[in-house]
C-alpha cells in the first residue's frame, strides 16, 4: 500500500512538494483553503479582464538553470511557453530626469556617464560590480538537491571576483545607503527604488544580473496559466486535490504527527508537509506547542529583517501607453499609504503581453511597498474606515499617474485592488508579506530545517525557509522538503 502524505497549502511550494512526492510513488492529499491553487502566485479575471497578481519577473527563465529545471518539472514552464524578454528592468523618473536600467549594460553605462559626468567614477564602479555578478551566475545556480545557504554562496563569490570588496559591502548596505555615494539625485532615486521590498543592495545587484543574463524574464500569460499547468500535472499524476478546504489543526500524539483536521474530517497520514508561513503553522495549526528559534530571533529583530508587502492597484487604460517603459518608477512628494509615508511607486503597463489587452484597453498595475506596520494599521480599522482609507489612497495614486501622463486623463478606470490585509486573508503570511525576511549580512546562514525536531514526520516547506523567499525559493524548498519526506519514509 502506498504511503500517504498530506500537503497543506496549494501555492507553488505545495505544488512542488506534491508533484515530487507523486513522482516517487506516494499517495498525496493536497489541501487548499481558497477556491483555486496558487497562493501568492496567482492570476485571474476581473470584469472580463485578466490580471497577474504575482509575477514581475520569474527566476528560472534561462534554460538549464536549476530553477528552470524545477519549474519544468511542474510544467509551469515547457517548450511551448513563450518567454518575454524586456529591454529594461525599469525607467525611474525623478523631477523630469530619467534613469534607465537597461539589459544592455554598455548602453546603460554610457548613457549614465553622459548625463551625469560628475558621477563617472562611481558609475563605472557600479557597472563593474554588476558585471561581476553577471559573470558569477554558475556560482549562484545550484544543480544539487540540497538547501541553499547564502553564506556558502557569498564566500565562493568573494573568492572569485575582482569586485569582492564591493560585493561584501553591498550586503551591509541598504539601497538608499549605497545610492548616497552618487551626486545625482536621479541616480540615487533609481537605485533606491529600483526594486520592490527592503532587501540589501546585494539583492539589487543579483536581480539585475539575472535579468541581464536572461534568467529573470516573463512567461507569457503570467502566473495564472503557469499555476494551471502545474495543477494539471498534479492531477495527471493521481494527486487528491481538496479546494475550499481549510486545514485547521495538525494532529499530534506522543511525539508523532497523525494527520490533519480539515472541516469536520480527520485525514490520517504517514507524514504532513505544511507549505504555509511557519509562523501560522506553529502558532495556529500546531497550537503553539513547537517553535523555531530562528523565527523567534527574526521576530525579535524585525527592524533588521523587514518583511515586504505591497499595495497593489490595477487599472484599465485606453490607448496611449505604447511609449511607456515597463515598468516605470514614479517619484512624488511623501504620501501616506497605510501608516507610513512613501515617495515612489511602480507603474507597470502590460503592453508586452496580449493576455492583458481587451477591447482597446490594457491592464496596468501600480505597486507601493508596505511594511508590517502598515498591515497592523489596516487591521486596526473597522470595515467602513478601511474602505474609506483605500478609496482615498487610490484617488491620490491616480492623481500621481495623471500628473506624469496627463494624456491619460479620462482614460483610466480602477479594475482591482488588494493590499497586505487581502494578501493575509488569502495566504496567512505574516503581515500580509509577499516575501520572507529580507536578506542582509546578519542573517546569511539563516534558514529553517525542513524536518521538525520534535515531530519527525512533520515537515515545513515554503518561501519562508530562506531569506528573501519568493517564487524560486518556494519551488526549491517544496522540492527539497519532499526529498526529506521520501528519505524519512523509505522502507
Amino acid at each position: 500500500m502506498k504511503k500517504k502524505v498530506v500537503v497543506i497549502g496549494g501555492g507553488l511550494a505545495g505544488l512542488s512538494a506534491s508533484i515530487t512526492l507523486l513522482n516517487h510513488g506516494f499517495d498525496v492529499f493536497l489541501f487548499e483553503k481558497n477556491k483555486e491553487l496558487g497562493g501568492l502566485c496567482s492570476g485571474y479575471s476581473k470584469n472580463g479582464h485578466y490580471l497577474d497578481a504575482c509575477i514581475h519577473w520569474l527566476t528560472g527563465t534561462k534554460e538549464n538553470n536549476k530553477f528552470n529545471l524545477l519549474l519544468r518539472g511542474l510544467d509551469c514552464l515547457n517548450d511551448d511557453v513563450k518567454i518575454i524578454s524586456l529591454p529594461t528592468l525599469g525607467t525611474f523618473i525623478y523631477k523630469c530626469e530619467k534613469v534607465t536600467l537597461y539589459r544592455d549594460l554598455e548602453k546603460g553605462e554610457k548613457e549614465w556617464i553622459k548625463a551625469y559626468p560628475d558621477d563617472e567614477e562611481k558609475i563605472k564602479l557600479f557597472y563593474a560590480t554588476l558585471k561581476s555578478f553577471c559573470s558569477l551566475e554558475d556560482v549562484m545556480d545550484q544543480k544539487e538537491d540540497k538547501p541553499f545557504y547564502w553564506s556558502d554562496k557569498i564566500k565562493k563569490i568573494i573568492s572569485l571576483t575582482p569586485q569582492s570588496a564591493e560585493i561584501f559591502n553591498s550586503m551591509r548596505l541598504s539601497r538608499a545607503e549605497y545610492a548616497s555615494r552618487f551626486k545625482s539625485e536621479a541616480i540615487k532615486n533609481a537605485i533606491t527604488n529600483g526594486q520592490n521590498g527592503f532587501n540589501s543592495m546585494f539583492f539589487f545587484f543579483m536581480e539585475y544580473a539575472m535579468f541581464v543574463n536572461g534568467n529573470a524574464d516573463i512567461p507569457e500569460g503570467g502566473a495564472g496559466p503557469m499555476v494551471a499547468r502545474a495543477k494539471e500535472r498534479f492531477k495527471a499524476l493521481g494527486g487528491h486535490l481538496f479546494l475550499n478546504t481549510e486545514v485547521t489543526q495538525i494532529i499530534k500524539h506522543d511525539g508523532k504527527v497523525l494527520g490533519v483536521k480539515a472541516g469536520q474530517e480527520i485525514y490520517l497520514a504517514n507524514a504532513v508537509v505544511s507549505c504555509l508561513d511557519p509562523h501560522f503553522t506553529y502558532k495556529e495549526l500546531c497550537r503553539g506547542e513547537i517553535r523555531s528559534k530562528r523565527l523567534e530571533r527574526m521576530e525579535r529583530e524585525e527592524n533588521k529583517h523587514k518583511l515586504s508587502s505591497s499595495y497593489n492597484l490595477y487599472l484599465l487604460v485606453k490607448d496611449g501607453l505604447k511609449d511607456v517603459d515597463v515598468p516605470t518608477g514614479l517619484s512624488f512628494e511623501p504620501l501616506k499609504v497605510g501608516v507610513n509615508e512613501y515617495t515612489s511607486l511602480f507603474f507597470r503597463p502590460y503592453t508586452f503581453d496580449e493576455a492583458f489587452k481587451k477591447d482597446g484597453k490594457v491592464v496596468v498595475s501600480l505597486l507601493v511597498d508596505q511594511t508590517l506596520e502598515d498591515f497592523n494599521y489596516y487591521m486596526s480599522l473597522n470595515e467602513e474606515e478601511y474602505q474609506k482609507e483605500i478609496e482615498n489612497t487610490n484617488a491620490n495614486l491616480l492623481k500621481i499617474v495623471e500628473h506624469y501622463f496627463p494624456h491619460l486623463k479620462g482614460k483610466i478606470e480602477i479594475l482591482e485592488f488588494f493590499g497586505p490585509k487581502e494578501i493575509y486573508e488569502r495566504t496567512y503570511s505574516k503581515g500580509g508579506a509577499i516575501l520572507s525576511y529580507s536578506l542582509n549580512i546578519s542573517n546569511l546562514p539563516a534558514g529553517l530545517k525542513f524536518q521538525e525536531k520534535e515531530y519527525k514526520n512533520l515537515f515545513l516547506a515554503s518561501q519562508w525557509d530562506s531569506p528573501i523567499g519568493g517564487t524560486p525559493n518556494a519551488v526549491n524548498n517544496g522540492h527539497l522538503a519532499a526529498l526529506e519526506v521520501i528519505e524519512y519514509l523509505k522502507d
